[in-house]
């Protein structure tokens, strides 16, 4: 093998080029698919450990490190920094994520940042989800979700901010925003916290409502608002014009209600 030859297979190796790398420390290239797929994203086995850029998109078993896509970046298992100018598909991802309109991951911890939606099915304690449209955790979560309109878990312990924020089962923390919900119609929500908004609605609420109106099914606690509402049980303070507690034998009280 002469000199020429052996540099170019040593360069193959390093940049992840040969079909049948299995890792690399750089990957380079338009896309990481074979040529002979033509699938919308080819499956591939090739794994990086440092370095990874695709004009196009690119797809991985696992990525740690810096990844960088025009488009669109999907991987099994990423740790580090990514990138994409779309779409990011993430199975399980651990660190920095950047997609210009959408992100989707299995599970997620870190920081998640997506141009439009943000969508994982566990968000790992600490992690940060950040969206121009709208955050959502289908399982459960434990960090933060700040959109421009919407945010929404099943069960939540951490700080909610957007225009409509929703917690469907357990919900622990803070919502901040114009409507605020902790309940689902189909199961009862337990909830603990601060909700702070125009609109506020809760199932079994222990904390603070502060608002225009205040609704909890049952409630441990202290609600703020020119209107609140306790349909069942009730324990603690209501501050506001009208404060209505449906089982009292006095179901309307103007300034203030206490009951101990």
């Amino acid at each position: 093998m002469n000199r020429s030859l052996a540099f170019a297979s040593a360069l193959a190796l390093l940049l992840g080029c040969g079909a049948s790398a299995a890792w690399s420390p750089i990957g380079l290239g338009v896309s990481a698919s074979d040529k002979d797929d033509t699938t919308a994203f080819p499956d591939t086995t090739d794994s990086v450990y440092g370095l990874n850029v695709d004009a196009i998109y690119g797809k991985l078993d696992t990525v740690y490190g810096l990844s960088v896509a025009g488009i669109a970046m999907v991987s099994e298992k990423f740790a580090g920094i990514n990138a994409s100018g779309f779409y990011s598909r993430l199975d399980t991802a651990y660190g920095l994520s950047v997609a210009g309109m959408v992100m989707v991951s299995d599970q997620f911890a870190g920081i998640g940042i997506a141009g439009a939606l943000n969508f994982t099915d566990k968000a790992d304690e600490g992690a940060l989800m950040v969206a121009g449209i709208g955050n959502s955790i289908e399982d459960s979560g434990q960090g933060s979700q700040i959109s421009g309109l919407v945010n929404f878990a099943q069960n939540f312990q951490g700080l909610q901010v957007a225009c409509i924020n929703a917690v469907g089962v357990t919900f622990s923390g803070a919502q901040l925003g114009a409507v605020n919900i902790a309940g689902d119609k189909d199961e009862r929500c337990e909830a603990s916290g601060v909700q702070i908004g125009a609109l506020n609605f809760a199932d079994s609420c222990r904390g603070l409502q502060v608002g225009g109106y205040n609704y909890a099914a049952s409630m441990s606690g202290v609600q703020i608002g020119a209107v609140n509402k306790v349909a069942g049980s009730f324990k603690g303070v209501q501050i506001g014009a009208i404060n209505v507690l449906d089982s009292s034998s006095v179901k309307m009280l103007p300034a203030l209600r206490v009951v101990f």
